[in-house]
Formats: structure tokens, sequence, C-alpha cells
């Protein structure tokens, strides 16, 4: 597998999609092992979080928890690019006509109360790094 990543790099691949589900983490893995930590000049990474119908007071952890998970795996200081990985919809009733896929939703006024402002509260403070760094 790590092979398959040099090889991309080296085809001029130079932007690398990752989320902790793909695969259960195995590819954040992946591309850590691949490039122990000192990702090529040029190369960036991103990954996700699915806030899902996480219940306001969990969503600042929530976020937290994967930006480190990430980090942790992909043997990284930074993520380039940080995605809200929901379906964010309009209301609660949407959600209730969908219940095999609550899990995945997100009210919009959720995301805009909470999860933008975590977010932006978490660049702030330099969150894509783990603590010390």
């Amino acid at each position: 597998m790590r092979r398959h990543v040099h090889d991309a790099v080296a085809a001029g691949i130079n932007l690398i999609d990752l989320a902790p589900r793909y695969g259960d983490g195995k590819a954040e893995e992946v591309v850590g092992e691949a490039f122990g930590g000192r990702l090529p000049e040029g190369m960036r990474v991103t990954s996700k979080c699915n806030l899902g119908n996480a219940p306001r007071a969990e969503i600042e952890p929530l976020l937290r928890r994967s930006i480190e998970g990430s980090l942790e795996r992909l043997r990284l200081t930074r993520i380039d690019l940080f995605f809200l990985h929901s379906n964010v919809v309009s209301d609660a009733q949407h959600v209730a006509r969908r219940p095999d896929a609550a899990s995945r939703m997100t009210l919009y006024e959720t995301f805009v109360a909470e999860g933008s402002a975590d977010l932006r509260a978490a660049r702030r403070r330099g969150a894509n790094r783990p603590p010390g760094v």
C-alpha cells in the first residue's frame, strides 16, 4: 500500500483526500507510514469529521478528537484542510423522515451555531497541531 502512495506522488498527485472512516483509519495510517510524518514538498492532505446528530455540548470535543486522531495516524503536525463530513439538513423533520441516515445528518442550525464556530475557534487555537507543538 505504501508503494501505491509513493507511485501516486511520483505520477504528480499532490493532494490526498482522507478521513478517519476510510478503512476505519487505515487510509490515514498508510499515508503516515508511507511518509513517516514528513510529506513530500508540495503534498497536501485533507481529513474530515462527521458531526452527525451529536448534542451541541459534544461537538467541540468530537472535532478535537477527530483532528487529533487523524494527526496521530498521519504522523503529522498539521492537516491542510479539514471538512465537516455531514449532510447538513434544514430541520428535525428531515432527520425524522430518514432514521436510517440520521447519524450522518447535522441540523443547519447546529452546524451554523456550533460546528462552524468550533472550527474557527480550533483554528485560532492552532488545534491542527497536537498538544505541545
